[in-house]
Parts: structure tokens; C-alpha cells; sequence
């Protein structure tokens, strides 16, 4: 099998409170954050954390046999907890899925960066965590 990485464009990237795997191997994907926003209560208290964050990444072009990774960094340029490499495949008709969850995980109110890596190839996407509006 040939090495063709997938194209930036080909990543579909969602962030929910869970994900699960159903029958015929279909992920479901709970409490989606379709706008990669997610709102707290304000002010939010120190330390403060959510019950669970999942990040769902579907690369849809490309193949071959990857070692893959996720960062994320907080607004503050702090690394959350790190998963280890896996190694994955990329069937050139297939769709490559990786979920990452994170529980508890820790928010904080600013921008996230989460960059997933196959290999040393890195495709980067942000989310939210913002207060919610007073009245």
C-alpha cells in the first residue's frame, strides 16, 4: 500500500460530550458541539471541569499505515493529558476514524487547539469554551 497523506480539506473534525460504536462499527456521536463552541455557567469556578470531551476526526482521502496522535492545548498554551501513538490505516476507499475522549476534562473560557498528527503530518483545529451570557 502506497503513503498518501490525507489533504486538509478531507478531515472532518467534531467535538461532543461522547462518543460510542454501534452496530456495523457506526460511531454515535452524543451531545454535539455542531459549532465547536461549548458554553458554561459564569462566572466559571477554578478548576473547573466537564464530565467527559470527545473529539471525533474522519480523513476521508489519502492512505496508507500511520502512527497517529493528538495534542490539544488549552487557551493558555497548556498541554491537556496525552493519549499514545497508535497505529492506524487508511484504506484508499475508506473512511479513517479516531475518537479521542477526555474524563474529566478540564476547561477553561478561551480557544482550544487541537492538532491531530498522522506521523509528523499535522492537521490543526480549534474549539471554545466560553461563559454564558448574563442577563
Amino acid at each position: 500500500m502506497k503513503k498518501q497523506y490525507p489533504s486538509d480539506q478531507g478531515l472532518l473534525f467534531l467535538l461532543c460530550d461522547d462518543v460510542r460504536v454501534g452496530e456495523g462499527q457506526k460511531p454515535m456521536l452524543f451531545g454535539l458541539y455542531p459549532d465547536r463552541k461549548m458554553v458554561v455557567p459564569s462566572p466559571l469556578p477554578p478548576r473547573a471541569s466537564i464530565e467527559s470531551l470527545a473529539l471525533f476526526a474522519a480523513f476521508t482521502d489519502g492512505e496508507g499505515t500511520f502512527q497517529a496522535r493528538l495534542e490539544v492545548t488549552d487557551p493558555e498554551g497548556k498541554p491537556a493529558p496525552q493519549q499514545p501513538a497508535r497505529e492506524v490505516v487508511k484504506e484508499v476507499d475508506g473512511v479513517l476514524t479516531i475518537v479521542s475522549k477526555f474524563i474529566p476534562f478540564p476547561v477553561k473560557v478561551g480557544e482550544f487547539t487541537a492538532s491531530f498528527y498522522l506521523d509528523e503530518h499535522r492537521y490543526t483545529r480549534n474549539f471554545r469554551v466560553q461563559e454564558r451570557p448574563t442577563k
